[in-house]
């Protein structure tokens, strides 16, 4: 059996967040190592293989450390082909089929057991410490670098906090490395533990190059100083930017949480993103669950889904991720994003 792998130190992330956004500690060259070294080491908690000389094949190896396999990952861009001149839609989403995740064992899993202090942290499976946070890989990665930033303390997925996202922000800039967060009832978030989704931008390719996250790339309309609201898109989101971000993200997510809205937080760099969400006429054609704050961006995770029609009948029938995945349309993941969002302008009404 291997050593598990030694955590790393990501640079900078001592400094306070005024530092980090003045460019201090944020140099290219910081973010470069940072974002090297955390790829060369998620890549050691992969299964490795090794060729059997007796039988001929190569055999998979696992640690009680490692991922549970690794990502075999399809990626299709769907475009907007509508015929308007003026197009005032972002014109594309990203879906990603990863066909090792959706062969694992579909087990059900026990409410109230904490999974990730259980199969990730006990395991060892740490790459770094980040403030109050341990960065571990994803024990079911949907592509490369997927991992999660786990609440050191013991918490439930409760409200999300301006020390919160202030750590989110610190990472994601000096690693170049995106956040997802998904509150209770806003994706397929564990309650147990309070943690949020690492991924890593150039994953994501189409035709050999890195692409956008659509919320990402979406058109903004200025609200006031360093608040946005993305105009193009069907989720309705509001964008926080600058050293007031942590707290004025914060302060609209607990309106939120006052009122009992499902949110989910998006963090790229310095920019903070915030989705309002509609339990009440949340549909999902493209996944068959909950959409998390990963699908409300924009990138559809598809995988296996039980036909939900065929169960209210007594028959189970599971639909295969590649069967779908080349048949979604562009207009329905639209209609999809924008049903499990807020009315579009609701946002607003929420911040001071």
């Amino acid at each position: 059996m291997s050593e598990i792998p030694e955590m790393m130190k990501v640079l900078g992330i001592n400094k306070n967040l005024d530092a980090i956004l003045d460019q201090f500690v944020g140099n290219w060259k910081v973010k470069s190592y940072n974002r090297a070294k955390y790829r060369e080491l998620w890549q050691e908690f992969l299964p490795k293989e090794s060729y059997n000389e007796e039988t001929k094949i190569w055999d998979v190896i696992h640690e009680p450390w490692s991922v549970a396999y690794v990502p075999q990952v399809a990626i299709r861009v769907t475009m907007d082909n509508s015929e308007q001149e003026n197009k005032e839609s972002v014109p594309y989403f990203i879906m990603v089929l990863n066909n090792a995740r959706d062969s694992r064992p579909q087990t059900p899993l026990k409410d109230g057991v904490d999974l990730l202090q259980q199969n990730i942290i006990d395991k060892g499976m740490i790459i770094a410490k980040i403030d109050d946070f341990l960065l571990c890989p994803n024990g079911f990665p949907y592509h490369d670098y997927a991992s999660l930033l786990i609440s050191e303390r013991p918490r439930r997925q409760e409200k999300v906090t301006a020390e919160d996202i202030t750590t989110w922000i610190k990472f994601s800039f000096l690693t170049d490395q995106y956040v997802f967060f998904n509150s209770l009832h806003a994706g397929a978030s564990r309650p147990e533990r309070f943690h949020a989704q690492v991924v890593d931008p150039d994953a994501i390719h189409y035709e050999g190059k890195s692409i956008d996250y659509p919320i990402i790339n979406a058109k903004r309309n200025k609200v006031r100083g360093g608040v946005y609201e993305i105009d193009n898109f069907p989720a309705d989101a509001l964008m926080f930017t600058g050293k007031s971000a942590p707290h004025n993200a914060a302060q609209l997510v607990s309106h939120l949480e006052s009122y009992g809205y499902p949110y989910n937080v998006v963090i790229k760099n310095e920019d903070v993103f915030v989705i309002g969400r509609n339990q009440k006429r949340e549909r999902s054609d493209c996944i068959g669950k909950k959409l998390g704050g990963y699908e409300c961006s924009g990138v559809i995770l598809v995988g296996n889904v039980e036909e939900p029609i065929f169960g209210e009948v007594g028959i189970k029938k599971i639909i295969h991720g590649s069967e779908v995945f080349s048949e979604l349309t562009y207009a329905v993941l639209w209609s999809n994003i924008e049903a499990a969002s807020m009315a579009k302008g609701t946002l607003k009404n929420y911040i001071k």
